[in-house]
């Protein structure tokens, strides 16, 4: 049995606690309740709002779709700053030696500096301030004149192209090249051939996209392998197809390139989700793409 002091405690504290004053239950009236909705849900309007991710990806896609996209829709800021850094490290690799360069690497150092003036196009009007943009014009141009220059096989395209490349690793590793100011607006009959731009492209398609969506595995190893080729291939597609460029004003060119647009679009997408057959399903859509437009136009 419980000592007596216990027991007297026990009953005080029992008897504190039933008697304790609270707050007694609000009374509402009809009134009261009548701005206040029963069922919420029923009292909603319209469709209901897209999650976040893919809310911010449907007006890319609307607009790519609709031939309005601009650069910043198509191509994220850190994805140019990295391909300007890829092509520097290949315009210094086909400028190593006079002998491979007037054998047939002059070609890789051309492209290289046009594939970098072309982003450089990109960077100066892209709305994120990428780096370089307070001098993208001027070294738009500068590149461009380089990779005309070293489109030969000859001692003067080895040394303009030397030249260039070597101003392009110093702008990737901090420096600024003394470079001409711009000329004026971008001009796409000067800044890189198509065939430059298709050639790079080629690239993205056949030696990267196509094996890294080939299976679970290789898309999960290269996600954002697959993000930079996937943004890189709309860039270009979208500077195939500016004032100036072959076939530019072409409404039937135009529509190609809005098809790969779609279709990259859709790769990148599946990529980030890790949805291997979705992104195989693009890539399908982008090969097509391709080869029906060579079917029609060549260079």
């Amino acid at each position: 049995m419980a000592p007596r002091w216990l027991v007297i405690l026990s009953l005080v504290a029992a008897t504190a606690l039933a008697h304790t004053p609270g707050a007694p239950p609000p009374d509402f009236t009809e009134e009261d309740r009548e701005p206040f909705a029963g069922d919420a849900f029923a009292q909603l309007q319209g469709d209901r709002p897209e999650p976040p991710a893919a809310a911010a990806r449907a007006p890319q896609a609307a607009a790519t779709a609709e031939g309005g996209a601009s650069w910043g829709d198509l191509i994220d800021a850190d994805v140019l700053e990295t391909e300007v850094k890829r092509q520097a490290a290949l315009a210094a690799k086909a400028t190593r030696s006079a002998t491979a360069f007037k054998a047939g690497s002059y070609r890789e150092a051309s492209d290289a500096l046009a594939v970098a003036a072309a982003a450089f196009a990109i960077i100066a009007e892209h709305p994120e301030e990428p780096r370089w943009r307070d001098a993208a014009a001027a070294l738009r141009d500068h590149f461009a004149a380089g990779a005309t220059a070293a489109d030969a096989a000859t001692d003067e395209a080895f040394a303009e192209a030397s030249a260039r490349a070597a101003d392009l690793e110093d702008l990737v590793r901090g420096g600024r090249p003394e470079v001409a100011e711009a000329t004026g607006d971008a001009d796409w009959s000067k800044i890189a051939s198509r065939g430059a731009l298709m050639r790079r492209m080629y690239v993205a398609e056949e030696e990267r996209l196509k094996p890294w969506v080939a299976s679970e595995r290789d898309l999960r190893k290269n996600v954002e392998g697959v993000r930079h080729e996937a943004q890189l291939l709309r860039a270009l597609a979208e500077a195939s197809i500016q004032p100036g460029a072959d076939d530019g004003d072409d409404p039937d060119y135009q529509a190609f390139a809005r098809q790969l647009q779609a279709a990259a679009l859709q790769m990148e997408e599946a990529a980030t989700r890790e949805d291997q057959p979705a992104a195989s399903a693009a890539m399908a859509g982008v090969a097509k793409s391709c080869m029906d437009c060579h079917a029609e136009y060549k260079g």
